[in-house]
């Protein structure tokens, strides 16, 4: 038995991907990331190609408020996403978080929900050559409530030492002792 292995696509992408943070005040920040990029598929041996742009971007807004409680929300998507075969459909979600630090921001008090207005993100693929044609469509639960307690214990404190004593490599001065004092061979 044989066997052998074939590449018989190729792909290239260009992209562009930008990030932003900027703090408004000390107690307001606002954030933002985003990428675009072109694909291009192509296989020859299937007399196939497909290309497209896609995008994702995210972001979110973050303000520190009385009882320093602070407060994030926060959002982002995609767009759909191209394939030799085919393309998948994007998708968007978003959220909203509230914490507070305690006992000298050791414990950390959150509550958080993920997409409350929205019980499921839906996705589609659509895959399709000369001989065949397939498309589906599926439902992710995304809607979530949370609250989380998470206590930070220790510290890390590493230094680097510095070498009491740095190495001679005195093996390649002609004879002499480890100091480099010439000795008399006999």
């Amino acid at each position: 038995m044989k066997n052998t292995f074939d590449n018989i696509g190729k792909w290239s992408s260009t992209r562009f991907s930008a990030f932003v943070n900027w703090n408004m005040t000390p107690k307001t920040r606002i954030y933002m990331n985003g990428t675009s990029s072109y694909n291009d598929y192509k296989s020859e041996k299937d007399n196939m190609s497909n290309n497209g742009f896609g995008y994702s971007v995210s972001g979110g807004f973050q303000q520190t408020l009385p009882w320093e409680l602070r407060l994030s929300l926060y959002g982002g998507g995609s767009g759909s996403n191209i394939e030799l075969q085919g393309k998948n459909s994007g998708y968007s979600y978003y959220g909203i978080n509230l914490n507070r630090a305690f006992l000298n921001k050791r414990l950390t008090i959150s509550m958080y929900a993920r997409n409350p207005f929205s019980k499921n993100i839906n996705f589609s693929s659509t895959k399709e050559t000369t001989n065949f044609r397939s498309y589906s469509e599926t439902q992710y639960p995304q809607r979530g409530f949370g609250f989380n307690i998470s206590y930070r214990i220790g510290e890390l404190k590493a230094s680097v030492k510095k070498a009491a004593r740095s190495i001679q490599n005195d093996d390649v001065k002609g004879g002499g002792d480890s100091k480099g004092t010439p000795t008399e061979t006999k």
